[in-house]
C-alpha cells in the first residue's frame, strides 16, 4: 500500500490516516510557495500590467477550510513522496 492510497481511501485505520496527515501538516507548514499573478488592464490605448506575488503556506490554506486545496496538497504531496 502506498502513501497516496492510505491518504485518499478507506485503507488503513483512522489512526494511521490521522497520523500521516499530522506529519504532512507539520512538513507543509515549513514549505512556502510563491504564487505570481499577472493582471493586464486595458484602458483606452494604454495597457497596464500589474504583477502580484503572494507567499503561500499550503498548510495554512488547508487549515482555513479550503477543502479543495487541502485535498490537492495532500494528494500531490503524497504522490511526490510515493514516487
Amino acid at each position: 500500500m502506498d502513501l497516496t492510497t492510505l491518504l485518499t481511501s478507506e485503507a488503513g485505520t483512522w489512526y494511521d490516516r490521522l497520523l500521516l496527515r499530522l506529519i504532512l501538516f507539520i512538513a507543509l507548514t515549513f514549505i512556502r510557495a510563491t504564487v505570481q499573478v499577472i493582471f493586464i488592464e486595458i484602458v483606452g490605448d494604454v495597457v497596464f500590467v500589474h504583477e502580484f506575488e503572494w507567499l503561500v503556506w499550503p498548510a495554512l490554506l488547508a487549515l482555513l477550510g479550503a477543502q479543495l486545496v487541502e485535498q490537492s496538497v495532500w494528494v500531490g504531496f503524497a504522490r511526490v513522496l510515493a514516487g
